[in-house]
Formats: C-alpha cells, sequence, structure tokens
C-alpha cells in the first residue's frame, strides 16, 4: 500500500491515526539482524515495479497486435523474431520484478522508507501481533496446567502471572483487531502483497510464464527459446501482389498500408517510452553498485592501519555488501537484458515499418500506372467509337444498313469498354468467373423469352432477313415491316386477300422470338418485287387453234410489254442475291380442249402493287381481241377469268 493511501485512511479514520503508532509499537518485537551495510535506496519501490510490469505488458500486447496485421504479416521471419524478442522480454521483466521483490524483502527497514514502506509495516505489525498472541496463549497454557500441581504458596503468585497474560491477551488481541481493520480499510493483502501481484501479473500473460522459476536472488539459466511452429503466426495463404491487383483490391491494400503504418508508429513510440522507463528504473540499482563497491574499497584501504577486532568487523561488513552487491546485480541483470531486447524489438519495427513502406509505395504506383492504362484504353474506345460513327454516317447511305452498324458500334464498343473496367477492377478471376456463370445460368433462365429476341434480332437484319417496307406474314399476320427493334417487330396490318391487301389501320407487335416458333415467316425476296398471275379464257370447240393462239397471246403480250424491261431488271437482281441460276419471268402460254371448248391460260408476272390493274388490261385485252377476231367466239360461260 502506498503512503498516500496510508494517509487518506488516516483522513478518513481520525482513531486509526492515533492507534496506528501503538499498534505498530506494541506489535513490533525487533529481531536480531546480523551486521551489514545497505547502501541507500538499494532497491525498486513496490509501485514502480508493478508500474513497469504493467506497462510492459501493454507494450507486448501492442507488438503482438501490431505483427498481425495485414500488409505485414507475410514478413514471417521479422515476426517471428519480433515475437519471440518481445516474449524475452516480458520474461526478463518478471524477472527482475521478482529479484527486486527479494531486495526489497532483504534490505529491512532502510529499503522500506518509500512509498510501500507503510504497506510493508502493516503487513509485518499483522504478523507479528498474530505471534504475540499465540506467545500469549501458549503461556497461559503453561499455568494452566502448573497451577494444579503447583504448591499452595505459589498458587496466588501463578494466579497473578495467569490474570497478567489474560490481561495482555486482551490488548494483544485489541490490538490485532486494530490492525486487521486498518488492514482490510486500506486494501494492504494480509501477505506477500508484492508477489502476489507480480504473480497475478504473470498470469495475464501465460505465454511468458517460464515452466521452472528460480528462486529469489538466484540467476535465470539462459536457455533459448524455440521459434513457434509454421501455423503458430498468423499469415496470409499468399503475399499481396500489386502487379497482379486491381483497382479495388490496391486501393484496399493503401488504406490497410495506412493503418499499419499508423500502428507501427504507435509501437515504435511505445519501444521508446519502455526503453526511457528502464533507465529510470535502473538509475538507484546502478548507485547502490557504486556505492557498495566505494565501501568496499575504502574498508579494504582501511585494514593495514585496524585492530584485529576492527578487521574482523570490516570483513563482516565486506560479506554483508557481497550479498548486497549480489541482490542488486540479480536485479540488475534482467532490467538489462529487458532493455537489449526491447531495442532489438525496436530495430524489428524500424525493419517492419521500412517493409510497409517499399510495400505502400509498389502499390500506390501500380495503382497510378493501372489508373493510367484504364483512362487511356477508355479514351482509345471513345475515340474508336467517334471514327466509326462518322465512318458510317459518311460511307454508308442505306438507311438499314447504317441503323444496323450503329448498333453493331454501341455493343462493341460498350462491351470491350465493360471487359476494360473489370479487368482494371476485379483481381479474383476465378471467383468472378464463378459469380458470373451463376448469375448467367440465372439470367438465362429468367429472360429466355428476351435472349431469344435478342438473338431473332440479328437474323432479322441479316442477309436473307427483312427490312422496312418489306410484306411479310408471320403468326399468321400479314402485313408491312415498320420498324425492327431489338426485341420487337412492329407491322403493319393488312386485310383482304392478295394481291387485294389493304391497310387495317392497326400496328401489330411481335415479339422476335416468334421467328423460332413452328409458324412459318412468309416473306417477298428482296428484290423481286413480282408475283405471279394466271388467266384463263374459254372458245368454241370449233376454232381454230393458231388463230387463238397468235390472237390471244399478242393480246396479253401487248398488256405485259411495258412492265417487260422492269420484270427482268427485278430477276437480275434476285439472281445475284440468292447466287442461284434462275428461269426467266417470261409468260407461259397453254392451249388445251375441255368438256366446255377449248381453254387458253396465259401465266404472266406482274409488279404486286400494280397485279390487280395488270389483271384488268389482260382480261380487257382478252375480251377485245375475241370481240374483233370473227373466227373466234367465247364458249358458253367461257369469259376470261382469273384463277
Amino acid at each position: 500500500m502506498s503512503s498516500l493511501n496510508i494517509h487518506k485512511l488516516r483522513n478518513r479514520l481520525p482513531g486509526a491515526a492515533l492507534l496506528l503508532p501503538a499498534a505498530l509499537a506494541l506489535a513490533q518485537t525487533p529481531p536480531a539482524q546480523a551486521p551489514s551495510v545497505q547502501p541507500p535506496g538499494a532497491s525498486v519501490a513496490a509501485p514502480a515495479v508493478i508500474d513497469h510490469l504493467e506497462q510492459t505488458i501493454a507494450w507486448y500486447r501492442t507488438v503482438e497486435a501490431t505483427a498481425t496485421l495485414e500488409g505485414i504479416s507475410d514478413e514471417i521471419v521479422l515476426n517471428n523474431s519480433l515475437h519471440q524478442t518481445a516474449l524475452r522480454a516480458v520474461e526478463s521483466g518478471f524477472d527482475f520484478a521478482r529479484a527486486d521483490a527479494a531486495l526489497i524483502a532483504a534490505g529491512g527497514p532502510q529499503n522500506q522508507q518509500g512509498p510501500a514502506a507503510g504497506g510493508r509495516n502493516l503487513e509485518q505489525a499483522a504478523e507479528r501481533a498474530a505471534n504475540r498472541i499465540g506467545n500469549i496463549q501458549a503461556r497461559l497454557a503453561a499455568l494452566d496446567a502448573a497451577l494444579p500441581k503447583s504448591p499452595a504458596k505459589q498458587r496466588p503468585l501463578l494466579e497473578a502471572q495467569r490474570r497478567e497474560l489474560g490481561a495482555e491477551l486482551n490488548l494483544a488481541q485489541q490490538v490485532q483487531q486494530t490492525i486487521q481493520g486498518i488492514v482490510s480499510a486500506a486494501g494492504v493483502p494480509a501477505a506477500g502483497g508484492l508477489d502476489s501481484q507480480i504473480n497475478d501479473l504473470e498470469r495475464s500473460v501465460p505465454e511468458a510464464r517460464r515452466a521452472t522459476r528460480p528462486a529469489a536472488g538466484q540467476k535465470n539459466p539462459v536457455t533459448p527459446q524455440p521459434l513457434p511452429a509454421a501455423g503458430a503466426r498468423p499469415a496470409s495463404s499468399s503475399a499481396f501482389r500489386p502487379q497482379s491487383a486491381g483497382l479495388l483490391s490496391l486501393l484496399s491494400e493503401l488504406i490497410s498500408f495506412a493503418k499499419t503504418e499508423s500502428q507501427l508508429k504507435s509501437a515504435a513510440a511505445a519501444t521508446d517510452a519502455l526503453s526511457d522507463e528502464i533507465d529510470k528504473l535502473k538509475l538507484p540499482l546502478t548507485s547502490a553498485l557504486r556505492s557498495a563497491v566505494q565501501l568496499s574499497d575504502q574498508l579494504s584501504g582501511a585494514a593495514a592501519s585496524e585492530t584485529v577486532d576492527q578487521v574482523t568487523a570490516d570483513q563482516r561488513r565486506i560479506d554483508g555488501l557481497t550479498a548486497q552487491f549480489h541482490r542488486l546485480s540479480t536485479a540488475l541483470v534482467p532490467l538489462d537484458e529487458q532493455q537489449i531486447l526491447i531495442n532489438g524489438a525496436r530495430g524489428d519495427l524500424d525493419e517492419l515499418r521500412a517493409a510497409d513502406e517499399r510495400q505502400r509505395n509498389e502499390t500506390a504506383r501500380t495503382l497510378f500506372i493501372r489508373s493510367v492504362m484504364i483512362g487511356g484504353g477508355i479514351i482509345v474506345l471513345l475515340a474508336i467509337s467517334a471514327v466509326w460513327r462518322r465512318a458510317t454516317f459518311r460511307y454508308i447511305q442505306d438507311v438499314r444498313r447504317r441503323r444496323q452498324l450503329t448498333l453493331v458500334r454501341r455493343v462493341v464498343i460498350g462491351t470491350a469498354m465493360g471487359v476494360l473496367v473489370v479487368l482494371g477492377v476485379v483481381s479474383d478471376f476465378g471467383s468472378l468467373a464463378t459469380y458470373a456463370g451463376f448469375l448467367t445460368a440465372g439470367i438465362a433462365v429468367a429472360l429466355q423469352n428476351v435472349l431469344l429476341a435478342v438473338v431473332a434480332y440479328f437474323f432479322f437484319i441479316g442477309r436473307y432477313g427483312v427490312k422496312v417496307g418489306d410484306l411479310v406474314t408471320i403468326s399468321g399476320v400479314t402485313g408491312n415491316v415498320v420498324d425492327i427493334g431489338l426485341v420487337r417487330l412492329y407491322l403493319m396490318e393488312l386485310g383482304g386477300a392478295p394481291p387485294d391487301l389493304h391497310p387495317t389501320g392497326r400496328i401489330v407487335v411481335l415479339s422476335n422470338s416468334v421467328l423460332f416458333q413452328p409458324a412459318p415467316l412468309f416473306k417477298q425476296i428482296s428484290g423481286a418485287n413480282y408475283i405471279w398471275r394466271k388467266v384463263s379464257v374459254t372458245l368454241a370447240a370449233d376454232t381454230s387453234i393458231e388463230a387463238a393462239r397468235s390472237t390471244l397471246t399478242a393480246a396479253v403480250e401487248s398488256v405485259l410489254a411495258p412492265y417487260r424491261a422492269d420484270i427482268e431488271r427485278q430477276h437480275a437482281a434476285l439472281e445475284k442475291s440468292v447466287d442461284i441460276q434462275m428461269k426467266k419471268p417470261n409468260p407461259d402460254y397453254h392451249l388445251r380442249y375441255t368438256d366446255a371448248g377449248l381453254e387458253f391460260a396465259a401465266q404472266y408476272p406482274a409488279e404486286f402493287q400494280k397485279s390487280a390493274a395488270t389483271d384488268e388490261k389482260v382480261i380487257h385485252a382478252l375480251h377485245e381481241a375475241i370481240s374483233q377476231n370473227p373466227q373466234l367466239h367465247l364458249a358458253p360461260g367461257g369469259a376470261p377469268r382469273m384463277s
């Protein structure tokens, strides 16, 4: 207990302030002590020892936490060295504390005048009060045993002595109760105060407890500490490599390095503070050692002029100095060893800090280069996109092809930019691939119709696909294509039967995925905007075949002549688009006898939009040719008709 606590106790308990000196005086039984020489200030005060141990343990926890930080935990050799050095420093601290406790216990009242002297006196007073009560009780027991056997003349004296011992016992018990009350109120441990506190602190660091502790005053055996197993120290499974990391990992590592730098600075500051504290603790011990050596030299120098008794007394004093020097060196050597170990730990911390700085600089440089590369890649892709767009609008005149190239440009540039960003940001491609696989499977199941529509879009815009304005029949709907979207197809519905089609005023929206349905898609071939038509007329059975052929063929040819060049041009474009040699679209004429008479049939190509007008002209030409030629007569019900 410190002197400050005793002073507070006296202020709180005025009666205790009066009883304490008397109790100590009554409990005091001066023991016989051998003559010895004790240099002043020969030990470190108990509170200073406890404070030093607490500071050492706090420093050890800080160093251990630093060694496990992310970023420097890969430095296995340095971490093992730092761990072993810090652990041995804690062990040396406890060795010093135990040696100093033994030094305090052996120093007597001279060394107990510091802050812990009051607490030590209370402990000794309590012990002596208990011994005094035991002695009095033993003497009372002896008197009780002697009274029945004593002569009658001696019994009054013995009874008077017994009453006196009873009074002394009551006084001794009152003194013991007073001391126990003061000890309990002041919080002083009943026995072994400093040693118990050292043991409590040692139990808080079980890894720093030696298997066998030497007795107080004995030198610690120097035994090498084995290095921990490879898996005992925390270390990352693989060293961080900035070259293979992405932007997110690099940024995270930079933040981690900043935290590590701060922790290393804190550990270095704690190490320096502990080293300064050790320097202060060494001062009284080194001063006491110098005093002991100087006093020994003085005694040795004066031996020549002294008597035999004086020389004998000086010898006993030198023996006391030798024992004192041994106790002082037992406390000073662990303290010096602890300071050496702490300085070694400071060197390990400096090396870890240098390694952390190198890794931080390399990570920052890699982050800068990676950012510049990604930014440059994005700028290049944007430049390519701009050039592509200008070239498309400059050299592609077909609106349909221009829209297709514009869409392809967006898809290609967007995909390339996304891949560039992903490659720059993500570092763990294995996990990314697994995640992307599950994500793709889920998207494929949830958006299967949308994906089919997107795939069908590329079939629609292909070489044999459809374009705006084409006449198509799909899923039972006939109409002209208005627009082709990425997932939808827009048709202007046409009603009626070909070729008599007319707009109904409705827009039909279909998913592109209808292309993959079993229902067929009918589409007019690109470049061939004509259809085949057939007209027939029945003449009387006695009509001349030659006259019928020449007259009716000339009538049909007169109608088709203005359209022949356009039909042949469309046919040439059709052959070019499909790369197939096809028969020219020339009209075909047939004559045959039927039950009704002589039937004439003409099959000819006609432009789709003008097919109805062409049919009307052909029928009118046939009617005129038959009416103007007297050799030709219509059979009953044989007027020209379309089939």
